[in-house]
């Protein structure tokens, strides 16, 4: 019985390995967006910097996927929407 429990736990952490989807399969971009939008009264520049990870074959595909927006706001908090 114990034999078959250190399997299973060798088996749990090694599982990851087969299932994980790897990050430096993606592609990683970085732009810049500019709107009158995001000019305000404090003065900050309306030109923001836009950091997208695209996954593996984004651009053959026609799958949708989904999209976590990461807002920082003026004080340095974040929100996620």
């Amino acid at each position: 019985m114990k034999k078959s429990g250190l399997l299973i736990v060798i088996f749990l952490l090694v599982s990851h390995l087969f299932f994980a989807q790897k990050i430096s399969e993606g592609k990683i971009v970085t732009t810049y967006i500019t709107a009158k939008t995001l000019q305000n009264s404090a003065g900050e520049n309306p030109k923001r910097r836009v950091t997208v990870y695209l996954p593996p074959d984004y651009e053959k595909s026609s799958k949708r996927y989904p999209v976590i927006y990461f807002l920082h706001g003026f004080s340095g908090a974040t929100v996620c929407w």
